[in-house]
């Protein structure tokens, strides 16, 4: 079985905007994700797609979707190929993802993001696999350190409530850090 999770759609805990379960923009956003990873999946089995909740950490909240998948087979390369289809999902890369990735590589031209979200993991002596995906992005370069963030644009965004979410994802960093 592997589960994993849609996790987009996010929100400054202080923000004045409504709940993100009522906000049509990130529901559309989350919806967008979880259809990505849906999609991605399908192939290696039986797809289950949970109730979206709303995750509430210290300075954010996110929607979130748990997604389970009853896997068609255990290959021994099951782990790599479930990384390599899953990695990016809309809410790291672009949607739709070929079209999406042909645009980032093309924009790195303009602005080098760097090393900008991954997909890292290991397999267990038990045969358990787990995959993280950085989505935080921290980059020292001899004295300097660059901070990261992203934002899901879609056609009913507002750039000023999305320059909000990017400088929240931010300064959680920055107080995670103590800076």
């Amino acid at each position: 079985v592997l589960q994993t999770v849609a996790l987009a759609g996010t929100r400054l805990r202080a923000s004045h905007l409504p709940s993100l379960m009522k906000d049509s923009k990130e529901l559309q956003e989350h919806q967008i994700v979880i259809e990505g990873i849906c999609s991605s999946l399908k192939s290696m089995g039986c797809v289950i797609v949970e109730e979206t909740q709303e995750l509430v950490l210290p300075t954010l909240s996110h929607l979130m979707t748990p997604i389970h998948v009853d896997l068609h087979s255990n290959s021994d390369r099951l782990f790599e190929k479930i990384v390599r289809n899953l990695h990016p999902t809309p809410a790291l890369g672009a949607f739709p993802r070929e079209e999406g990735m042909l645009w980032l590589k093309a924009y790195q031209k303009y602005l080098d993001r760097g090393r900008f979200g991954a997909p890292f993991g290991l397999v267990l002596d038990t045969g358990e696999s787990i995959c993280l995906v950085g989505i935080r992005n921290i980059q020292w370069k001899n004295s300097q350190i660059s901070l990261g963030a992203g934002c899901g644009i879609i056609s009913i965004s507002k750039w000023d409530r999305e320059w909000l979410e990017i400088q929240g994802k931010l300064e959680s960093v920055k107080r995670y850090f103590g800076w």
